[in-house]
């Protein structure tokens, strides 16, 4: 016969830690939804940038252009800003880390810039010219 009491205390033993199996994997998958999601606005920005240059090339931009240009970036970046503070919790992995105070420290340089400049920007995506991508 099973010895009631050693079973019982085995089961409480055991489902404690696969919940906590559980709960790592559940943070390993929020942890790729989230690279995945910054990356995907990490390449934007990137390509965003690069056209940006490629057209003023070839054409300068006027001042307003230049100011909604940079409104854009300060767009972008705080579109990712909101995006990481879904993922707080991942606060303690070094990577992210690194990944959100980059995003902080872009968006505040940004944002200082156009203090300096006296520039009020709106809370839309302004279109400018950029070079396809």
């Amino acid at each position: 016969m099973v010895n009631f009491k050693i079973i019982t205390a085995m089961v409480f033993i055991a489902i404690p830690s696969l919940l906590h199996a559980n709960q790592q994997m559940t943070q390993a998958e929020q942890k790729e939804n989230y690279l995945h999601e910054i990356g995907l606005r990490m390449d934007f920005i990137e390509k965003y940038t690069k056209a940006s240059k490629e057209y003023r090339k070839q054409k300068e931009y006027t001042v307003q252009e230049q100011k909604d240009y940079n409104c854009n970036l300060k767009f972008l970046y705080s579109d990712m800003i909101h995006v990481q503070t879904k993922y707080l919790q991942l606060e303690m992995f070094n990577d992210i880390q690194e990944i959100n105070r980059n995003t902080e420290d872009n968006y505040q340089a940004l944002n200082t810039a156009l203090k300096k400049l006296n520039v009020q920007c709106s809370d839309k995506f302004i279109k400018v010219p950029v070079a396809p991508f």
